[in-house]
This record gives C-alpha cells, structure tokens and sequence, in this order.
C-alpha cells in the first residue's frame, strides 16, 4: 500500500513541480543559467519570496522522489527476510518499514533543504547547486545499491530452488523459463533497472542523456502499473 502511495506521489510532484517552474518563468533561466559548481551561483534576485512557492514545490518533489526510492528499498527488504526468516512477522518490523520509507527521507531531504537555503539560497531550488545535490543523491543510491545486492542475492536462492525442484529432469528450457520470469517480477519490484543509470553522468546533453531520458520516463511511468499486474 505504501509502496503504490509513494508512487502516486511521486507522480504528482513531477506535474506539480513542472507547472510551478514554467508558471514561474524558472524555466528559461534553468536552461541558460545551468551550473555545475556552487562557486558561479552568485546572482541574486531582488526579491527572494516570489520564489518561495517554486522553492516549497522542489522540496516535495525530490522528497516524495526519494520516499519512491525507499519504499522500493521496503520492499525488496520485506521480501528478502520473507524468503530468509523462518519466523518473520509483519505487525513487528511495520513501525521499522514505515520508518525507512517516510523517515529516512525527510531527514535527509531536510538537511539538503537547510543546506541549500543557507549556502545556495539563489532563485527557484531547481538550479543546480554543485555538490549540495550529493546530500540527497547519495542516500538514493545507496538505496539502489542496497536493492541490487538483495535482488542477486534473491536469484541466487530461486535459482538453486528451482534447480532442486527439477533435479533429475531433462527439460531444463522449462527451469529457466521459470527463473526468467521470477528474475522479471523481481526487476521491477527491486528497480533493478534503476542501476544501469547510476553511472551516467547528467550531462543534459547527448545521445547518452536523450536514452536514459526515455528509459526514467518509461519506467517511471509504468513501472506502478507493472508490479501491480504482476
């Protein structure tokens, strides 16, 4: 439920922050004032609160994008101490789950929030600040790794279950067919996909960016609707 929540919201943060920004004419200035280090933000606007709205907006989406992120993370644990835990109960980890997938980040989110404000407090929060980002960039990959070791880890167990199961029979076509589609559920449920990304640098620019543009788009998109089909 948590998971399917945190997609919706995710999902409205991205129309909602999009219309503020072009609302607000931030749009423009994002494309011909676009930096990479925190050292060349030294332009000021006359008056800061015509910006406190787009500055609100920003802050829900990269929070809601990063709630998204370890709700997915909730998940691939929930399912990996199902598969390892012989006696695991839900009601005893919940408080623990909705902790990690509300609480972790809004503390993270808000320490970046405060960071910005102070060092970087320049127009709508959607310019790029230099390293400020890494504050919220880095707990989102580290989600993503952790995802990843537990879906090779889950793979790994269907894999020599299902080799067990079909010991002694020769249609072995059958037993990757199986692992094919478990490995499948387990991709979209993990986010596996999200790891091909991690090592694009954001360029804005490129063949490169125009793929990975398109693949976020797609999978953000639909990758809701998949896991809840499958």
């Amino acid at each position: 439920m948590h998971l399917f929540v945190s997609f919706m919201l995710r999902a409205v943060s991205i129309f909602v922050k999009d219309r503020v920004v072009y609302a607000n004419g931030v749009l423009q200035e994002y494309d011909t004032m676009l930096m990479d280090n925190i050292s060349t933000v030294s332009i000021s606007p006359l008056d800061k609160t015509q910006y406190v709205g787009c500055k609100i907006t920003v802050l829900f989406f990269i929070y809601f994008l990063a709630t998204n992120y370890y709700w997915i993370l909730v998940e691939g644990l929930y399912l990996h101490s199902l598969i390892f835990m012989a006696f695991f109960s839900d009601s005893k980890y919940l408080w623990g789950f909705t902790l990690i997938g509300w609480g972790v980040p809004a503390l993270f989110v808000s320490t970046w929030a405060v960071v910005r404000a102070t060092l970087a407090d320049v127009r709508c929060w959607e310019l790029s600040a230099g390293n400020i980002r890494w504050i919220y960039q880095v707990p989102i990959l580290t989600a993503i790794g952790l995802n990843f070791i537990l879906f090779v880890n889950i793979v790994r167990v269907l894999a020599t279950k299902i080799r067990e199961t079909n010991a002694g029979r020769y249609d072995t076509r059958k037993q990757y067919r199986k692992l094919a589609k478990s490995t499948l559920v387990l991709v979209l449920v993990f986010g596996v996909h999200y790891i091909m990304f991690v090592g694009m640098p954001h360029t804005f620019t490129g063949l490169a960016w125009e793929l990975r543009m398109y693949c976020e788009l797609f999978f953000n998109s639909f990758q809701g609707f998949f896991v809840s089909i499958i």
